[in-house]
């Protein structure tokens, strides 16, 4: 009795967190917003080492906004420092409109083989296998039912 209950509980809040999901995905995605990890913060006092950062890229910068470029010396990484004077030239990102703390951390974690296996099959396949068990007795039921043989009728 308990059992069902927690498993239903747990399909429902796994779906809740797939509808979240999409929808969070679906309103990234108009937005235009960028994701990026902080990897350092001794340019921008405020953020630590870890959050995740999302990027508007069409927004003009203010004195004291964090803004992303791109660094010159490795075209794959992206500086953020508090804005004071001019925005850099070249390799202009964005500015940074929110701040998630410690949440790069885990999306840093999802790209790895390790990380994608924890966090997403070893779920998956938790819940595969309750439904499995859940399936298996009621499959066992009629399975006598279904293959019992038939008595041929007398003929006169």
């Amino acid at each position: 009795m308990i059992g069902k209950w927690l498993h239903r509980l747990a399909l429902a809040v796994l779906a809740l967190l797939v509808v979240a999901g999409v929808a969070g995905l679906a309103a990234w995605r108009v937005s235009g917003l960028k994701l990026y990890v902080m990897s350092d913060n001794h340019l921008a006092p405020g953020l630590q080492r870890g959050d995740l950062l999302l990027v508007a890229p069409n927004k003009t910068p203010k004195p004291g906004d964090f803004v992303n470029y791109v660094n010159p010396g490795n075209p794959r990484d992206v500086i953020t420092e508090k804005l004071s004077g001019r925005v850099p030239d070249a390799g202009y990102v964005g500015v940074t409109v929110k701040a998630v703390p410690l949440a790069g951390y885990a999306l840093r974690q999802l790209r790895t083989p390790l990380g994608l296996g924890l966090l997403v099959y070893l779920p998956a396949a938790v819940i595969v296998g309750g439904e499995i068990k859940c399936l298996r007795p009621t499959a066992s039921a009629y399975q006598f039912i279904a293959f019992t043989p038939v008595a041929k009728p007398a003929t006169l």
